[in-house]
């Protein structure tokens, strides 16, 4: 548990990265920031995918510190979905929208792993309703804390934002949550009047 405690924080503090960089940087130099380090991570995933040896000696050493979860050995692993997510979704949604939707699912899948696997015990699927609760009040947390800080959100975009994440996150779709949730919940967020 203590590994996959110190792996969620890492990719805590890594998920925060774009929507820090959102608030100090002008838009075309974010989106060139962003766009090139996803190009590089999916670029990589396309290499490695391709090359069984570089695979296997990549898996090999990164999968001690957490880079690699069970089963991405032969997949994209989430961080290049995240940075395809966190992309486009800054490419498509107002910056403040953008900001809250990244940190949604940056903040919220730790704590709906780390919350459903120590306390989760009803189950759908491979997930628990437990951990969807939390991901749903840290995403909700970081929404009020975005408009207390001054972002221009409203309660009411944030809530059903964070709620549309955390259903994302609990549905078993066939594609990558960390994908699917930023460009939801922004989608979401920007609906509601």
């Amino acid at each position: 548990m203590k590994g996959k405690i110190g792996r969620r924080l890492f990719h805590v503090a890594g998920g925060c990265v774009l929507p820090l960089a959102a608030l100090v940087l002008p838009r075309e130099w974010l989106l060139l920031f962003a766009g090139t380090v996803t190009a590089i991570f999916v670029l990589a995933e396309a290499l490695r995918l391709l090359f069984p040896p570089v695979n296997r000696r990549l898996v090999s050493l990164f999968t001690p510190s957490g880079a690699f979860k069970e089963g991405e050995a032969a997949r994209p692993i989430g961080s290049t979905y995240y940075l395809l997510g966190a992309f486009v979704t800054f490419l498509l949604f107002p910056r403040d929208v953008a900001i809250a939707a990244v940190l949604f699912v940056a903040v919220g899948d730790a704590a709906a792993a780390t919350f459903g696997e120590r306390f989760g015990t009803r189950k759908i699927g491979h997930k628990s309703l437990e951990g969807t609760a939390a991901f749903f009040a840290s995403a909700l947390a970081i929404g009020l804390v975005l408009i207390w800080a001054g972002l221009d959100l409203r309660w009411a975009a944030v809530a059903t934002g964070a709620l549309v994440a955390a259903i994302m996150e609990l549905l078993p779709l066939p594609v990558d949550d960390n994908l699917t949730i930023p460009l939801a919940s922004a989608l979401a967020m920007v609906l509601v009047p």
